[in-house]
């Protein structure tokens, strides 16, 4: 598991641990759990390094979990 620095998620810096994350376990799949709003910076990180969403689960209002999937994969 690993956390985001806060100002990635908003936009700001940090998302150079998700491209070590990334780089170092060349995941088909990512889980992204929030727990707060403003997180648009880093979902589209996400997409934009080679990865779609198949699955959104809302817990409430301010917690959701995302699976995304490694475009192209089949697991």
């Amino acid at each position: 598991m690993q956390t985001l620095p806060r100002a990635s998620e908003e936009g700001g810096p940090g998302l150079d641990v998700l491209d070590g994350l990334l780089a170092r376990e060349h995941p088909a799949r990512v889980y992204f759990f929030l727990v707060r709003r403003g997180t648009d910076a880093a979902e589209h990180a996400i997409r934009a390094r080679g990865f779609e969403g198949a699955r959104r689960t809302a817990g409430n209002m301010s917690a959701r979990l995302i699976e995304y999937r490694r475009t192209g994969s089949r697991d």
